[in-house]
């Protein structure tokens, strides 16, 4: 399963960052369970860019934990960032909503023809 996240307002490369390093240290998503690909500049926007991170997870089931950590790391955070997930098909997407109870934009990836967003609400 792939999930793209991003941030909005100011402050967002700041809390990507910080996002991406509880990510990295959280021992529910360790072991193989995910992968989480760094933000970084790009120059022809292929593939992720600097201002999203992407997390590869190995069997959809995980999703559940990544949302965990994602609520989690909220609940930690001074503030309240604004999260935007992007997942790739609508059940997962239902799914990851329900499970961070509204407290995160959850959208479905654009099919191949550049369809519908099909954002989801919890």
């Amino acid at each position: 399963m792939r999930v793209v996240i991003s941030a909005e307002g100011d402050g967002r490369a700041e809390d990507l960052q910080a996002l991406q390093d509880w990510l990295l240290t959280d021992s529910a998503l360790g072991g193989g369970r995910a992968t989480v690909e760094a933000p970084r500049a790009t120059g022809g926007r292929m593939g992720i860019g600097s201002d999203e991170i992407q997390v590869i997870l190995g069997a959809a089931a995980f999703g559940l934990e990544l949302a965990h950590s994602i609520r989690s790391w909220l609940r930690a955070r001074h503030g309240t960032p604004r999260v935007v997930i992007v997942v790739s098909g609508p059940e997962q997407a239902a799914r990851m909503a329900q499970a961070l109870g509204g407290a995160v934009d959850v959208r479905t990836e654009p099919g191949p023809a550049g369809g519908d967003t099909g954002r989801e609400e919890a």
